[in-house]
């Protein structure tokens, strides 16, 4: 399989009708994994053939890491948007931190860590491809964020990869949760009592202050 490039695919083949099917698509992974969705699924799902699917992406791995990539597109160009502004680096960095909580909360990213898990062991190109395409761009743009609240906001120095286990080692670990606990309401609310928007923004805020 090729090297998937979401940036490339969407400049020359953005069009609505990709993202309709990359939305239908990314709901039957998120219902049946990526081994119990084919094309033949996808297409019955939104009334058309395998072949005019195939027009629009050339195999399941393009289409699910481009649903993927899709649903998380508004919040990671958000912060990249941020990354590139000057100015204010404590309330970029907060605004970067909500960001990043949409993207696992708001959309399909925490409810599809488990498929995601199981899905790179099995096919280490789609874990490539997701990691290449989205994961290390959050990274970078939110560690160049960071790097400025450091430089001019009073925040701790810390190296790269601290950034990246401060921020994301709490997002995966609530996302898991409220994907385990999803029919447990008591247990999933005592476990993600301050998992919201605002409490998480506070969380890192406590963590990363000097």
């Amino acid at each position: 399989m090729s090297k998937i490039d979401i940036k490339d695919i969407e400049q020359h083949h953005g069009s609505k009708r990709r993202r309709e099917i990359a939305r239908i698509a990314l709901n039957l992974f998120v219902a049946r994994g990526y081994a119990g969705t084919s094309m033949a699924d996808v297409a019955h799902e939104i009334g058309t053939t395998k072949g005019a699917l195939y027009h629009h992406f050339a195999t399941k791995e393009e289409l699910f890491v481009s649903a993927l990539a899709m649903d998380t597109s508004a919040p990671l160009e958000a912060i990249e948007e941020l990354a590139e502004q000057d100015g204010d680096a404590k309330r970029r960095w907060h605004d970067a931190l909500g960001h990043a909580h949409d993207a696992v909360f708001l959309g399909a990213m925490g409810r599809m860590l488990p498929v995601l898990a199981q899905t790179g062991n099995q096919i280490p190109s789609v874990a490539r491809d997701y990691h290449e395409n989205v994961i290390a761009r959050f990274r970078k743009g939110l560690r160049a964020i960071y790097v400025d609240a450091a430089t001019t906001a009073g925040y701790r120095r810390l190296e790269p990869a601290d950034v990246d286990q401060i921020v994301f080692g709490p997002l995966l670990a609530n996302a898991l949760t409220a994907s385990l606990m999803e029919n447990s309401e008591d247990i999933r609310e005592a476990n993600l009592a301050h998992a919201d928007r605002n409490g998480f923004v506070e969380m890192i805020e406590r963590l990363t202050r000097s």
